[in-house]
């Protein structure tokens, strides 16, 4: 009765609506009031900061390039000391075959990433399409591509996966299992080749030390993947400490805000990604289809060399080179390690190609493990954005 002032009961709220009116506090709290001139003006500045930065390791890949091209080609065809472009294209369409097998390599790097994601999406029971799947490997290419140190694809890739329907945990397990399996399979298979570098002296001092530092970067990562399974304190610590760092590489607006965002999906992506750890099935595939990823991306650079007239028997040490420049490049912060990767190239194979071959075989090395991806990561945000504005557009002229 009202006369007893019986005091209701509260009503029960499940676990979802509580986290969810967390997020909801801790989106509030983490954005304190700020100047609106300030808001517009951060936004602005760091878009042109990243133009001019992607800009500027542009020009020096381009530099490079055509540094080669001016060594290449500064002798004369009559001295020998370089061939005549007709010699060079006939020597390339004379075994145009490996190089269809070079572009069948890179398509087989695509299915790789598209069959894995296919397959861990299948797994944490959040199914996509193969396009969807196709789409969210090669976005994570593109941003791999054009951020520092390859540090954008996989957020991008999260971003995706939740607009396509995909939850937030989920998604998070799907991009980061998917990125896991390759890491690993990278670091076990890559020692072989390079102690074998090592041992008998084919590389330099400087060089064996930054192969063995961006090796040594490189095998952290999967770590960190797995401390964001199993420890959660521990990996926040991490998470933060890489947030704090890209917000002062002007790659991340809002610390508070995207820390918070993390750390409400940790959950649901633990018990995605312990999912996937409990089949065996899963990821014995997964592990083989990043061995074939391995293996296939290091092959490309062999069916270049044969395309321009190598013999094979010059190419006995072209895998453990490659996989020794992989990692010695992968320490420089530029986008796709560009201009070290071409610069590299040259110093480490300028005595098997030379003459004019050299320059068309760095152009079609990075053309297809490089430039291609971008490209192909280029078209869809393109199309994806065109799609967006056409749908904004006939959305406003229906409502008129």
């Amino acid at each position: 009765m009202l006369g007893k002032n019986k005091i209701p009961k509260p009503e029960a709220r499940s676990a979802r609506d509580v986290k969810t009116e967390a997020a909801a506090e801790l989106t509030f709290t983490a954005a304190p009031a700020a100047d609106p001139l300030a808001a517009h003006k951060r936004p602005r500045r760091n878009a042109a900061f990243k133009i001019a930065f992607n800009v500027l390791f542009l020009l020096i890949s381009v530099s490079v390039i055509a540094l080669i091209a001016s060594n290449e080609f500064g002798g004369s065809a009559a001295d020998g000391s370089r061939a005549a472009f007709s010699e060079v294209y006939g020597v390339i369409k004379g075994r145009f075959g490996y190089l269809l097998v070079a572009v069948a390599m890179v398509a087989g790097l695509t299915l790789c990433d598209t069959l894995k994601i296919l397959m861990l999406s299948c797994e944490t029971k959040e199914k996509i399409s193969p396009f969807a799947a196709y789409k969210t490997g090669a976005l994570g290419r593109y941003y791999d591509g054009i951020t520092p140190l390859g540090s954008g694809g996989q957020p991008f890739q999260v971003h995706y996966l939740i607009k396509k329907g995909v939850k937030p945990g989920a998604a998070l397990s799907i991009t980061f299992m998917n990125f896991f399996t390759q890491q690993l399979a990278y670091v076990i298979a890559a020692p072989v080749f390079l102690i074998t570098l090592t041992v008998r002296g084919q590389t330099q001092a400087w060089t064996a030390a930054a192969m063995w530092i961006g090796y040594a970067l490189f095998a952290a990562v999967p770590v960190l993947i797995l401390c964001l399974t199993v420890r959660e304190k521990a990996a926040m610590s991490i998470v933060n400490a890489a947030l704090r760092l890209m917000k002062k590489m002007r790659l991340l607006k809002d610390y508070q805000k995207t820390s918070d965002k993390i750390r409400l999906s940790l959950g649901d992506y633990r018990e995605a990604a312990r999912a996937v750890f409990r089949s065996p099935v899963t990821l014995t595939v997964a592990f083989m289809l990043s061995f074939a990823h391995f293996a296939l991306y290091f092959g490309v650079p062999y069916m270049v060399m044969r395309t321009c007239g190598v013999e094979s028997s010059a190419l006995g040490g072209l895998f453990s080179q490659m996989v020794a420049i992989f990692f010695t490049v992968s320490i420089v912060p530029s986008p796709g390690n560009s201009g070290a990767s071409e610069a590299t190239f040259y110093y480490v194979f300028k005595g098997v190609l030379a003459g004019g071959f050299m320059f068309w075989g760095v152009l079609l090395w990075r053309l297809l493990t490089f430039y291609f991806l971008i490209l192909q990561g280029l078209i869809i945000t393109l199309a994806a954005a065109i799609t967006k504005s056409v749908s904004a557009v006939r959305k406003e002229t229906d409502q008129t």
